[in-house]
C-alpha cells in the first residue's frame, strides 16, 4: 500500500495499517515514482500532506486503476465542523479518490483499517 503522508502522520498510519506492506511518499513526485515502479492495490493520502488533494489528483491522473482514499489522521485537538468534513469528502471525490476516512470517527484502529480496506 502507497501512503502519502508527512512524518507526523506517519507513524499512525503505521500503527492503524500494521501488518500491511506500506511505502511512504511525502511529494506527488514521489508517490509517482512510487507507483510507476512498483504495484500498490491501494493508496492512502492524508490531508495533513502539503497540497494533499492536488497530490490525489496527479496520482489518480497517472494512475486511474490505483484506488486512493484521503484520510484525516492528526489534528484530535480540533473537531472539525460537519461543514468542513464534508468539504473534504468532496474534495477527496472530486479528485477521484474512493473515499475519505476521517480516524476520529472510529475508537479502534481495526475498525479504521476496515474502513480503509473496503474502499481499497
Amino acid at each position: 500500500m502507497l501512503a502519502v503522508s508527512v512524518p507526523p502522520a506517519n507513524a499512525r498510519i503505521a500503527a492503524v495499517l500494521a501488518g500491511c506492506d506500506l511505502e511512504f511518499a511525502a511529494t506527488a513526485a514521489a508517490a509517482i515514482a512510487a507507483a510507476r515502479e512498483r504495484t500498490f492495490h491501494c493508496a492512502v493520502v492524508s490531508v495533513i500532506t502539503p497540497d494533499a488533494f492536488d497530490v490525489a489528483k496527479v496520482l489518480h491522473e497517472a494512475a486511474p486503476e490505483l484506488p486512493i482514499v484521503c484520510v484525516r489522521v492528526l489534528d484530535e485537538r480540533h473537531r472539525l465542523t460537519r461543514t468542513t468534513l464534508e468539504g473534504l469528502r468532496l474534495a477527496a471525490s472530486a479528485v477521484g479518490a474512493r473515499g475519505f476516512v476521517d480516524f476520529f470517527d472510529f475508537h479502534e484502529d481495526a475498525a479504521i483499517q476496515t474502513a480503509i480496506a473496503a474502499l481499497c
